[in-house]
C-alpha cells in the first residue's frame, strides 16, 4: 500500500484482520521489572564503540535515560557519506521498562535482539496521560526487532468494569517534528501552508521494521507532516513480525503523510 501526495490523510490500516477489542475484568496489567540488562553502541560499519549494563533495580526513568544518553551518544559517531547513517543502538534479550519519551535522533537505528527468528526484546511503558513511547522529530533513522507494550487501560479506574478506552496522544511510535502542544495557529509561522516551505520541514527516510506494537489507547504508530516513511515486517506469509494489535483508535494513521509505504504487517484487536 502507497500513500502518495495529499494535504490530509488519515489511514485505518487493517490488513488482514480486524475485531472487537477483548474486554476483561481482571485488573490492568502492570510492566514487570526490567529484565534487559545491555545496551551496545555500533557505528555506520558495525563496529562495537561501548556496551552499558543496566543495574538489576534500574527505575523506569534510569532506563529511559539509558536509552536517550546511548541514542545521543550514537548520533554523534561520524556519518557515512552514503547512507547518513551514524550507527546503531542494539537492546538486549529481555524486557525493558521505561518511562515514555525515548527520543530518536538523526542516523541512528534502535534495534532488538532476534533469536531463532523471533524477537526476544521488549519495551514496556506503563500507561499515563500523554505517553508516547518513542518520539521520532527528526529525520533519516530506523526501528527495528523491537516488541512496544503500552499496557492500554481497559477498566474504569474507579468501578473497575470494562470499557472502551480511547485517549489519543497514548502512542507507540509518533513520527512528527510538530509541536503537539501548541495549536493550528500558533504553528502557521513554523510550518507554512506553501508547499514548497512546508515540504523542506517534512521528516524523511523513516523506516520501521519487524516491530509489534500493543495495548496503546490511541495509535500504534501516528504520523505527521512525513513525505518518505516505511513500516514493514519480514515475514510476508503470516505477517507476524510486524503487528499491531490492541490499540485503542487506529494502528496507523496520521496527517499530511505523503508517501508512506506500508507492506507485509497486520492490525487487529482496535
Amino acid at each position: 500500500m502507497k500513500v502518495c501526495r495529499s494535504i490530509v490523510i488519515f489511514i485505518l490500516f487493517a490488513a488482514v484482520s480486524f475485531t472487537l477489542p477483548s474486554m476483561t475484568s481482571a485488573a490492568n496489567p502492570e510492566c514487570e521489572s526490567t529484565t534487559g540488562t545491555t545496551i551496545q553502541l555500533f557505528d555506520h560499519n558495525n563496529t562495537l564503540m561501548e556496551t552499558s549494563t543496566l543495574a538489576p533495580n534500574s527505575t523506569t526513568s534510569s532506563v529511559r535515560a539509558a536509552f536517550n544518553h546511548a541514542i545521543l551518544s550514537v548520533s554523534k559517531f561520524p556519518k557515512d557519506g552514503e547512507t547518513g547513517k551514524r550507527g546503531t543502538v542494539l537492546l538486549s534479550k529481555g524486557n525493558f521498562t521505561a518511562s515514555a519519551f525515548i527520543v530518536m535522533k538523526s542516523g541512528v537505528t534502535l534495534e532488538g535482539t532476534v533469536e531463532n527468528g523471533k524477537t526476544v526484546t521488549t519495551i514496556c511503558t506503563e500507561s499515563r496521560s500523554d505517553p508516547v513511547t518513542i518520539k521520532i522529530m527528526e529525520s533519516h533513522m530506523g526501528i527495528k526487532n523491537l516488541i512496544l507494550d503500552g499496557k492500554r487501560k481497559t477498566e474504569d479506574a474507579i468501578t473497575g468494569e470494562p470499557r472502551k478506552y480511547y485517549a489519543s496522544r497514548h502512542r507507540g511510535i509518533q513520527i512528527t517534528a510538530i509541536d503537539q502542544t501548541k495549536s493550528t495557529d500558533d504553528l502557521v509561522s513554523d510550518y507554512p501552508t506553501n508547499d514548497k516551505d512546508g515540504d523542506a520541514k517534512r521528516l524523511k527516510n523513516i523506516t520501521i521494521e519487524d516491530v509489534q506494537i500493543t495495548g496503546y489507547e490511541g495509535y500504534g504508530i501516528y504520523l505527521e507532516h512525513v513525505d518518505g516513511v516505511t513500516i514493514k515486517g519480514s515475514d510476508p506469509i503470516s505477517k507476524k513480525s510486524m503487528n499491531i494489535t490492541d490499540i485503542g483508535y487506529a494502528g496507523i494513521g496520521g496527517v499530511s503523510a505523503n508517501n508512506v509505504t506500508i507492506k507485509h504487517a497486520t492490525v487487529s484487536d482496535l
